[in-house]
């Protein structure tokens, strides 16, 4: 059997309709009371198993990947955006992928609290330590609507997101991934995102959730974790954003913390 970490995993309560948070302070908006509960989970590294898991089937998997090179601005390079391009169609089998956003987060802060990893003291978001998925059926239709010239009214797209460290093995904090044993016992509650010129949807992981959470030990800067977060059609046995949030563990707690980037693809299946 694979080894597992004890660590906190920051959950929507329960008994809560919800949250609104800012995404410029990345404090909570209008809440009087909190609705985040922490619980202490099982997190299993599936780096030592004899297979890795199949995409199409658990919403995530890992591979190998040319380590990332970044231009002046912090956007990757050319080159590097068509190298995940090319690896997460060839994944998916995909007619195209179109890399959207790309977002690099170097972790400065030392907190195990819930954070939705948004704060203007510091030079790029952090990590977010709250169970989520990245869109609602709502919010991942849009963002693909306003990040494509694809024409939607057909077909089955996806958003996968690549996530790689920058320039050394992740320890702290890693990322959890999130699958559901039974999708009918997995509850979820909205989030509101308020930005200064809008306001974005996703989702937050209810405590009540049945999951089996899983995560990749010293993921390293030649690999890649890869994750459904939207599908515009999943079956009966799939769900339409993966749960996935970071953890801090004090197995290597002198290690540098985590620096690493997020590639937003959109992807248009066969």
């Amino acid at each position: 059997m694979s080894p597992t970490v004890q660590a906190t995993i920051n959950y929507l309560r329960a008994d809560a309709g919800g949250a609104k948070v800012s995404m410029i302070t990345g404090k909570l908006v209008d809440e009087n009371v909190n609705p985040f509960v922490s619980t202490i989970e099982q997190i299993r590294d599936c780096r030592t198993d004899s297979q890795k898991p199949d995409f199409g089937l658990s919403g995530w998997t890992w591979a190998e990947i040319e380590p990332i090179k970044l231009k002046s601005d912090e956007r990757p390079s050319h080159p590097s955006v068509r190298s995940v391009e090319e690896m997460v169609q060839h994944l998916t089998d995909a007619k195209r992928v179109q890399v959207f956003d790309s977002a690099v987060r170097r972790v400065e802060k030392v907190d195990q609290t819930p954070d939705i990893g948004r704060d203007s003291t510091l030079k790029t978001p952090q990590a977010v330590q709250l169970a989520h998925c990245d869109y609602t059926n709502i919010s991942g239709r849009a963002c693909l609507e306003r990040n494509t010239d694809w024409d939607l009214s057909q077909g089955r797209f996806l958003i996968v997101n690549v996530w790689i460290p920058l320039s050394h093995a992740v320890t702290n904090p890693p990322l959890a991934i999130g699958v559901p044993v039974n999708w009918r016992n997995f509850h979820i509650g909205e989030c509101q995102l308020i930005y200064a010129n809008r306001t974005g949807l996703m989702n937050l992981v209810k405590d009540s959730s049945e999951l089996q959470w899983n995560y990749v030990s010293s993921l390293n800067i030649d690999e890649a974790l890869i994750f459904k977060t939207f599908d515009s059609e999943p079956d009966e046995l799939s769900w339409i954003s993966t749960p996935h949030s970071a953890f801090w563990t004090e197995i290597e707690p002198n290690q540098p913390l985590r620096q690493s980037i997020e590639l937003r693809c959109a992807v248009e299946l066969n």
